[in-house]
């Protein structure tokens, strides 16, 4: 991939993000989320920040022309960590689109991935949302408005459910929710 792979990642991301925002997900090009797709596919040959940016390939669950689900699930053989990671701003993006593939992702990782991905659902429940938008983009500033998330009572049952059913939360208290999940993280344990 080109030295300039990071930024071009960085620009397909917003313009996949954007365009979801403010026209809708049938208006994002298939090509944009085809050559995000593709980024986790390329291996070694792809530097770390368009590999992190390509993530935002979640954005188009639901697309009509384009399987977002499908891919992420298929490239869940290749690089688990890109999966979980795009399925998570899925999620954010529709979550009730992306549900049961994120329930999908979690059964097909690992299992010493899967802290990974529960770590993520305390982290979107505690609206950081910043994660979930491509780097170095003022969303807010951009859309005038606050970006908030939270769990509809439905979707948080499902994804509590397939939690369980790994035997994620066997240690923890029957009223156990997602800011339980959270992992206290040292700088040693980071991946990138």
């Amino acid at each position: 991939m080109p030295l300039v792979g990071g930024p071009v990642t960085n620009v397909v991301a917003r313009g996949v993000v954007r365009t979801r925002l403010t026209d809708d997900v049938s208006a994002v090009p298939p090509p944009a989320l085809a050559y995000l797709a593709a980024v986790p596919q390329v291996g070694d040959g792809y530097e770390a920040i368009g590999w992190e940016e390509s993530m935002h390939y979640g954005w188009g669950i639901g697309h009509p022309d384009h399987d977002v689900a499908g891919t992420i699930i298929d490239v869940l053989d290749v690089d688990e960590i890109w999966a979980s990671a795009a399925a998570i701003r899925a999620l954010y993006a529709d979550q009730h689109a992306a549900v049961d593939l994120y329930a999908d992702v979690l059964r097909g990782m690992p299992s010493e991935d899967r802290v990974l991905a529960v770590d993520d659902l305390a982290d979107i429940q505690n609206d950081d949302h910043d994660r979930w938008f491509p780097e170095h983009w003022d969303v807010e500033a951009e859309f005038d408005r606050t970006f908030e998330f939270a769990f509809d009572d439905a979707v948080e049952r499902r994804l509590q459910r397939a939690v369980a059913d790994l035997g994620l939360v066997d240690d923890l208290s029957d009223d156990w929710s997602f800011a339980d999940l959270e992992v206290e993280w040292e700088p040693k344990d980071m991946l990138w």
